[in-house]
């Protein structure tokens, strides 16, 4: 673009005020931050929204703790780092248990959930279906996954990674991304509906888990 004098006229340098104004206003909106200050880039996957990360909160939304270490499930909702490691936690995000999940006071910020299986479900029919979503979902490349990472093209910034889970410390990371839904499998009962992504196909299966394992959580917008 070709320099304009100084004396350009007031009505665009208005315009070009407001053009900067309403960009950096928009890219204030495509983040979410939560209690713990992490912050999460928004992504769009047909009429839904997602966070592009794992969620890394060590506390719910109104400020109480949620336990460090996956113990009895009686104790209440708990959160781990893979193999007690900080730098997983940053890299993989947190794993939860099933009672972080249904606890009321809630782990996702304001205006956020953790997806019900319903919601997965519409997002992987959106990405072709059950045989083909895990590839359009996970991180290409093998710098966590491990190989081959199969027909992982990462299509939409949804950048899911090989977190592996908890019964004790961890285990599988570089094999597996399971993520917890909000989704009951008895509702008197704790079981709830996860998912899976592997490192050896594109597929993404359903499976459940009685609630005191750790998995990882991805959040969608209300």
């Amino acid at each position: 673009m070709v320099r304009r004098s100084f004396f350009v006229l007031p009505a665009v340098c208005l315009i070009a005020g407001i053009f900067i104004i309403t960009g950096c206003k928009k890219s204030e909106d495509n983040v979410v931050t939560d209690i713990d200050g992490n912050v999460y880039n928004i992504i769009t996957i047909g009429d839904q929204q997602w966070m592009d990360r794992n969620l890394a909160v060590t506390r719910y939304r109104n400020g109480d703790p949620l336990r460090n270490g996956l113990g009895s499930i009686d104790d209440g909702g708990a959160w781990i780092n893979y193999g007690n490691l900080e730098s997983n936690g940053q890299i993989y995000g947190r794993l939860y248990n099933a009672y972080a999940i249904h606890d009321p006071r809630g782990l996702a910020p304001e205006g956020w959930h953790v997806p019900t299986l319903e919601e997965w479900n519409e997002l992987i029919d959106y990405l072709g279906g059950s045989d083909v979503a895990g590839g359009k979902l996970k991180e290409a490349g093998l710098e966590h996954w491990l190989d081959p990472n199969t027909d992982a093209t990462d299509m939409y910034g949804f950048s899911a990674l090989p977190g592996g889970y908890a019964g004790g410390t961890g285990m599988y990371l570089g094999n597996y991304a399971s993520f917890w839904t909000s989704t009951k499998v008895y509702d008197d009962k704790l079981n709830t509906w996860n998912l899976w992504l592997y490192y050896n196909n594109a597929t993404v299966e359903d499976d459940w888990d009685y609630g005191g394992s750790g998995y990882s959580i991805r959040c969608i917008r209300d």
